[in-house]
């Protein structure tokens, strides 16, 4: 294996970023489904789901720190090669999945809600591209772009605050606990299974210079505000008819007809929200990208290519899936392979014949 396959190329700050944006994609895209809990009760998890997150992880972190190893995937690798193919399979799979799922949410909005187009494949086909080109840049490079479109969700966020000051109205809010525990039970559970950039902070520790768990613990702290912040605007202006929308926080921002602050500023809020999607996809793919290497040891090119063939593929079963593809169970699977199935096979399994390069 090539050795400097787990170069550190980011510091703590860029590693929150792309994880903040990652996550606040996830939310921005949020659409209500059948397994959608009352909007009081997302408010009143997102506490309860912050600890969840840091408690998943914890094993990695055990794990990392009890071998004296800077990445679990590696560490997998020097237990015998069978267990690092294995978590290496186990990854790519996670990273390709949520990159999927990135494109295709964002094209589905684009083409469904933006344009209103009979067909959303030239839009997936175009962030596809615009992902794969940002691979191919390296992760150092998309990472620094972070910053600039953090600090434009930031502008957009408090002149969404601003906006809808004047429009909130405190008796959409209803105790939590109306319908008992089992709501607030399903919400945290859900909430945290969308967590995707759970598993991508665990593939990202040997990439991080320094301090990689303190600037995940951060990041979680961040996206939990802004969460919070959201998701209150959402509930206590638009009430229940929030949950009756394909995308709360996209009519939360065009509410308010002719004095709507995003009535103007609407092509600089498409641009962030596509900003924020080829970032998310990017990082995954450039994961996933890794995992290949690992896989394979063939050049950056056949690594990125494969990787961006099978991400365009599962991108064109989505829609037979249907609503299978929303799954929670999908994607809460996809973030536990990473954040708890990696770390427990990298710790736990023996070692057998000579160690791994």
């Amino acid at each position: 294996m090539n050795p400097h396959w787990n170069e550190k190329l980011i510091d703590g700050r860029q590693l929150l970023l792309l994880l903040v944006l990652g996550r606040l994609f996830s939310m921005m895209t949020y659409s209500p489904g059948k397994e959608a809990v009352p909007g009081s009760v997302t408010l009143a998890v997102q506490l309860p789901v912050l600890g969840l997150e840091l408690a998943l992880l914890l094993p990695a972190i055990w794990v990392l720190r009890h071998f004296d190893a800077d990445s679990l995937l590696g560490l997998a690798y020097r237990k015998n090669a069978l267990t690092g193919h294995f978590c290496a399979l186990l990854g790519l799979a996670s990273c390709i999945l949520q990159a999927a799922h990135t494109l295709t949410v964002q094209a589905d909005f684009l083409s469904g809600t933006i344009y209103r187009l009979p067909s959303r494949t030239g839009l997936l086909l175009a962030l596809w591209a615009g992902v794969l080109y940002a691979v191919w840049l390296g992760l150092e490079s998309f990472s620094r772009l972070g910053m600039g479109v953090f600090l434009a969700f930031g502008l957009l966020a408090a002149a969404l605050v601003v906006q809808s000051l004047p429009r909130i109205d405190l008796i959409n809010l209803h105790s939590p606990l109306e319908g008992g525990l089992s709501p607030i039970l399903q919400g945290t559970l859900l909430s945290t299974a969308r967590c995707g950039e759970l598993g991508a902070a665990v593939l990202l520790f040997p990439s991080v210079r320094r301090d990689a768990v303190r600037w995940t613990a951060r990041a979680a702290f961040v996206w939990t505000g802004f969460t919070l912040l959201l998701s209150f605007l959402t509930l206590t202006v638009l009430g229940n008819f929030a949950a009756l929308r394909s995308y709360p926080v996209y009519t939360l921002a065009l509410s308010g007809s002719e004095r709507s602050v995003f009535g103007r500023l609407d092509a600089l809020l498409l641009l962030v929200w596509i900003f924020l999607a080829v970032i998310r996809g990017a990082m995954y793919l450039w994961l996933g990208a890794k995992c290949v290497f690992l896989l394979s040891g063939r050049s950056n090119l056949f690594c990125i290519g494969t990787t961006g063939a099978l991400v365009l593929a599962v991108c064109a079963l989505s829609s037979p899936i249907g609503r299978g593809w929303e799954s929670p169970l999908l994607w809460g699977g996809a973030m536990l392979a990473a954040t708890a199935a990696i770390p427990l096979l990298a710790g736990f399994s023996p070692q057998i014949g000579r160690k791994h390069p």
